[in-house]
């Protein structure tokens, strides 16, 4: 706390730009909006399942989600309000009109509350990243593998997967060692359902190189693979990329600064301030951009301290001054 300025990317003045567009374009389009009468009997039909009502608040929130027709829309409530419960009435009534609806969250157990609560189907944003390369078109052969506690875990030619567990096949002359925290492309599923990932890796003084290795259906069963779109600031210690995308929240800055260090041509951080920031912070904010006309220009920084203007190589963060 030895500064009061804030600042922030132009990504998230951009985000939320365009959130603030689609919203206002998107009010009142009749997006999947039920009629009152339509509405009315799925909130009856959840009361009767879950065994209480449902509070005048609660209520409304259940309403205007089913018959508003807003194409954007949010439920805003305290911790244990029960808006991920409340999802269950909305899913009532779209199952009565067969309205098609799914979820996306960013983990897999916000995933999987979201479903246990509400019903609604629901997969990680990392699954969704999978889901829309394949309906590109940019994946190739899938299969499916059960894994341990019921869970499943898709994968297909093309994706990126992160190894999850150490496989030291060099001491017995079977190969190059799987590690944990390898990043590595799937780049072939055979018929009995073997994967071969493949990674990137250099020698000191030498050019870039590729190994490949095979990995047994057992093992994806055992958890040896998982998605690797995403992966939290320590996994990625160590990684050098194009482009680094953080989602800073809960982040200090010992964890932060790896976290933007990543990528050699762009770092990217997005917080989400209506976390970060109270109605009164926004207010002042408001009030002090009304007295004192548009925020200062970009500043750059690579020191991990807004403010001081340096470049650098590796990390180049545009920052925009708050106050």
């Amino acid at each position: 706390m030895t500064s009061t300025a804030r600042y922030t990317t132009q990504d998230i003045l951009d985000a939320e730009a365009y959130v603030r567009g689609q919203a206002l374009t998107r009010h009142g389009e009749g997006a999947t909006a039920l009629t009152a009468d339509q509405a009315a009997p799925a909130v009856d039909l959840f009361e009767v399942a879950v065994g209480f009502e449902l509070s005048e608040e609660q209520r409304a929130a259940v309403n205007r989600l089913l018959t508003g027709g807003h194409g954007v829309d949010t439920v805003v409530g305290v911790a244990g309000a029960s808006k991920r419960t409340l999802m269950e009435a909305c899913r009532i009534g779209w199952d009565a009109t067969g309205t098609t609806y799914s979820g996306a969250c960013l983990s897999a157990v916000g995933a999987q509350q979201l479903a246990q609560a509400s019903g609604i189907p629901a997969r990680t944003v990392a699954s969704w990243v999978q889901q829309i390369r394949r309906a590109a078109g940019a994946l190739g052969t899938e299969r499916t593998y059960a894994l341990p506690g019921g869970e499943r875990l898709t994968l297909s030619e093309g994706d990126a997967v992160r190894v999850r567990a150490n496989d030291y096949r060099s001491k017995s002359e079977q190969g190059p060692d799987l590690l944990n925290g390898y990043r590595a492309v799937v780049s072939e599923i055979t018929e009995d359902g073997r994967v071969e990932v493949t990674w990137r890796t250099r020698e000191r003084g030498q050019d870039d190189s590729y190994v490949s290795a095979w990995l047994m259906p057992a093992q994806i069963a055992g958890g040896a693979l998982s998605l690797g779109y995403a992966m939290t600031i320590a996994a990625s210690q160590g990684m050098t990329c194009d482009t680094s995308l953080m989602y800073g929240h809960g982040a200090n800055a010992f964890a932060a600064y790896p976290g933007l260090t990543r990528g050699k041509k762009e770092n990217h951080l997005w917080l989400p301030l209506a976390v970060i920031e109270s109605e009164e912070t926004r207010a002042r904010l408001v009030r002090r951009g009304n007295a004192w006309g548009a925020p200062s220009t970009p500043m750059r920084t690579s020191s991990g301290r807004p403010g001081r203007t340096a470049r650098s190589p590796t990390c180049s963060t545009s920052l925009r001054r708050l106050w």
